[in-house]
C-alpha cells in the first residue's frame, strides 16, 4: 500500500479492532478448473468441508486474521455495492454485512471465502474494495449462513 494512504488504511483497522470484531477469513484452494481472476474469482465454500475429510495438505484452506464491523443485510444491501454477487437465493436471516479492514491482510477476500462467525463457518459472497485511487483501505462484503 502506497505512504499516503497507509496511516489511513491504518487507523481504519485500528477502529475497526476497537469497535468491531476479530474474525478469521478461510481460503480455500481453486480447483483446477478455476481462476483467481485477480481475487476477485469466485470458488464453492463447502458446506461439508472438514479438515479430517483427508484431503491433501495442499488443499486445506488457510486462515487469516481479520478486522470487521459487523451489521444485518439485505439482498438489496448487497447488490448495491457488488455486482458479482453469486447468483443464489438470499435468505436475509442468514446474511450479514460486513467492512473488513484492508491494512494488514495478506490477501484480498473473494466470494467463496469463508469466515468464522457466531459460532459458524459462513461463506464470503460478494466483496468490493473501498479506498482512493484503487488502494483498498476497507472492503464492502456480504457473508451468508453456510
Amino acid at each position: 500500500m502506497p505512504g499516503k494512504y497507509e496511516d489511513q488504511a491504518r487507523g481504519v483497522r485500528e477502529q475497526f479492532e476497537a469497535k468491531g470484531a476479530k474474525l478469521k477469513l478461510w481460503r480455500y484452494p481453486l480447483a483446477a478448473d478455476e481462476t483467481a481472476n485477480d481475487g476477485a474469482g469466485e470458488h464453492p465454500l463447502l458446506a461439508d468441508y472438514s479438515d479430517q475429510t483427508g484431503a491433501g495438505e495442499n488443499d486445506a484452506p488457510t486462515p487469516y486474521d481479520i478486522a470487521v464491523i459487523i451489521s444485518p443485510a439485505s439482498k438489496g444491501t448487497v447488490e448495491a455495492f457488488d455486482v458479482r454477487l453469486k447468483g443464489q437465493t438470499l435468505i436475509e436471516t442468514h446474511l450479514r454485512a460486513l467492512k473488513i479492514a484492508a491494512f494488514g491482510l495478506e490477501v484480498q477476500p473473494r466470494p467463496g471465502d469463508g469466515v468464522d462467525y457466531d459460532g459458524e463457518r459462513w461463506r464470503l459472497i460478494g466483496c468490493t474494495p473501498i479506498g482512493p485511487d484503487g488502494h483498498a483501505i476497507f472492503y464492502n462484503a456480504a457473508i451468508q449462513r453456510a
